[in-house]
């Protein structure tokens, strides 16, 4: 990559001169004990061209070494399709270079592509002037097409398929400062965050995010950050589950023991590449954070420790599927799409066959959802994480914790058709079924939890009956696991609200992976926190709380907006452009402590 593209001319000779020694030196080679791995380059520099050494002060670029594609699992296919993942196998006769990129099985549903026709006015804030006939319309179509092309040939969803899509595909990538991996083994290991992408449990890879300007943050506080970031089995190939399926030899959340064979990973080589296995953060978005989520609940807290120390979980969203007959009906519709009726038969089909109805059962998923999610399966997930971390079944190895959440998560993946009671109260029962036989429940969730009361004063502030809809889905899908989980670590916890309009899900991904040049000429000194703030100044702030919590347990630091502990009366942060102030976190109410009893799931 390039270093310099616009350095000062008092610094241009010295960075182009690193950059050249770069370019000429022999890339490292690491001796995996299975397999040797070549660097893949020696000089991926932080991209910003200088390194801000305080909001006010800049230095030239460092360099990282990057080794990609580095395999961490045997290729999950044939008869280890739908099993839990394995150590790869020894293979020292060439060294691998890393060049060839892999991703996992892709899938989007139709609705998530509907809901894009809204986007304009949800960013605006203007939920109210949607035009729900043309979201609905545009919803038909896509259904109507997919229909189509399946009626015609069902490789035509694999038309525009990414061509690194691979089942096998469990890789992992490593970032390591060019000073930290050449101590690496010489008696000092410097911290290390694994991140797990986001995606629904149906999209996404290792290469999503680019971890520069965190590792570039991280330096100016004087630390070296080892950065780990993997790929793990999406869509049917990695969240299947249910009696059958299981008995039939398939192990329910394959997607997570991929992710806890990488972590295992970590702890067995990073100190190769010079980081310490004892200060392992894991950190995710969205469904990759619910992933830590469940990492951290794992059997119930039976197999402690942890594969890490620390965790960083920002807006954890999943649909959970505790109820064996919803597990079996998403299993019986895969193998519908197959035209097969048993695992057996599905392991003997080509690839294709398996990637294109995981595409179909993507496409078709219900508004909201993403086909498939974690499911409670007596092992991994003993029960809901809730529920474990209600009665203290957690692995208390864990040391810290930092979570997040936006104002408005569930906004985008609320059904815009949502517009009156009989809307609303559809919508609670979808998302739990079993409520149907209980509408004295129903009535108490829609008439008393989340009342038909439109002046802002209830949930979220909702004035309109979408905005009630995204409130309920908000705190059932995603924001009330925060609350649960710092409840369980209390005094060892610490928690934000992302207020930055128009908050919505995974928002203050964009603060935390701000590119470093665009702070550039956009920060001040003695910056007042509780003042309003730009774009840059939020990013600074939630680059600095990451890094400083990964490389010591705690996020604050001198200069910085005070980010106080979680503790026994819900304190949390509020990041907003009008400044950074500590308040009672919003989920620390009574409807989230409904539904952490899980009573209808």
């Amino acid at each position: 990559m390039v270093v310099v593209n616009q350095c000062r001319a008092l610094f241009l000779a010295s960075c182009l001169s690193a950059a050249a020694s770069a370019q000429n030196a022999t890339l490292p080679i690491v001796d995996l004990g299975y397999e040797l791995h070549q660097a893949a380059h020696f000089d991926v520099c932080i991209p910003s061209q200088l390194r801000r050494v305080s909001p006010y002060h800049e230095f030239c670029a460092e360099c990282y070494q990057s080794f990609s594609n580095v395999r961490y699992a045997a290729p999950p296919v044939d008869d280890l399709r739908f099993a839990a993942p394995q150590v790869p196998a020894v293979n020292r006769s060439v060294v691998q270079r890393g060049d060839v990129g892999r991703i996992c099985a892709q899938g989007s549903p139709d609705w998530f592509t509907a809901e894009l026709s809204v986007v304009p006015d949800l960013l605006s804030g203007n939920s109210a002037s949607i035009n729900v006939s043309e979201a609905t319309k545009t919803l038909q179509d896509l259904r109507a097409q997919t229909s189509a092309q399946v009626a015609a040939n069902s490789s035509a969803l694999l038309a525009n398929q990414d061509p690194r899509v691979s089942e096998d595909c469990l890789f992992l990538d490593v970032f390591a400062p060019k000073d930290a991996f050449d101590l690496a083994g010489k008696g000092y290991g410097n911290p290390v965050m694994v991140y797990i992408h986001g995606g629904g449990f149906a999209s996404g890879s290792k290469a999503d995010t680019n971890p520069t300007s965190l590792l570039d943050q991280a330096k100016i506080d004087g630390e070296n950050i080892v950065f780990v970031t993997i790929n793990y089995r999406l869509g049917a190939f990695g969240w299947l589950s249910g009696p059958e399926f299981q008995a039939s030899g398939g192990i329910a959340n394959a997607g997570l023991h991929d992710q806890r064979l990488a972590l295992e990973w970590v702890q067995k080589n990073i100190h190769l590449f010079g980081g310490d296995p004892n200060r392992v953060t894991i950190m995710g978005s969205s469904a990759g954070a619910s992933s830590v989520l469940h990492q951290i609940t794992a059997y119930g807290g039976k197999k402690s420790p942890a594969p890490f120390a620390q965790a960083i979980l920002e807006s954890p969203g999943f649909a959970p599927l505790p109820s064996a007959i919803q597990q079996q009906k998403t299993f019986d519709q895969y193998m519908s799409h197959l035209n097969v009726t048993s695992l057996t038969d599905a392991r003997q089909l080509p690839s294709q066959a398996l990637l294109a109805a995981n595409s179909l059962s993507i496409a078709l998923a219900p508004f909201g959802s993403f086909g498939y999610s974690i499911a409670v399966d007596g092992d991994f997930v003993p029960a809901l994480p809730g529920q474990l971390l209600a009665n203290g079944f957690y692995d208390k190895s864990i040391k810290n914790i930092m979570t997040g959440h936006a104002l408005n998560e569930a906004l985008g993946f609320t059904d815009p058709t949502t517009q009156n009671d009989t809307a609303f109260r559809k919508s609670v029962i979808g998302n739990f079924p079993s409520l149907a036989a209980y509408p004295d429940e129903v009535d108490y969730i829609v008439n008393t939890l989340y009342p038909p009361i439109f002046d802002g004063s209830q949930a979220q502030n909702y004035t309109t009956q979408l905005l009630r809809a995204s409130a309920f889905n908000s705190e059932v899908s995603l924001t009330c696991s925060n609350y649960y989980l710092n409840k369980a670590f209390a005094n060892s916890s610490y928690g934000y609200e992302f207020a930055v309009p128009p908050s919505l899900h995974v928002a203050s991904s964009a603060s935390i992976f701000t590119p470093t040049n665009v702070l550039r000429g956009n920060m001040t000194s003695n910056i007042d926190w509780k003042s309003p703030l730009n774009d840059a100044q939020i990013a600074y702030a939630m680059q600095s709380y990451v890094t400083r919590f990964v490389a010591t347990g705690n996020p604050n630091k001198d200069g910085i907006a005070e980010f106080g502990i979680y503790g026994g009366d819900n304190s949390v942060i509020v990041v907003n452009t009008t400044g950074i102030v500590g308040a009672r976190a919003s989920v620390a109410n009574e409807r989230c402590d409904f539904w952490q009893k899980g009573l209808f799931h």
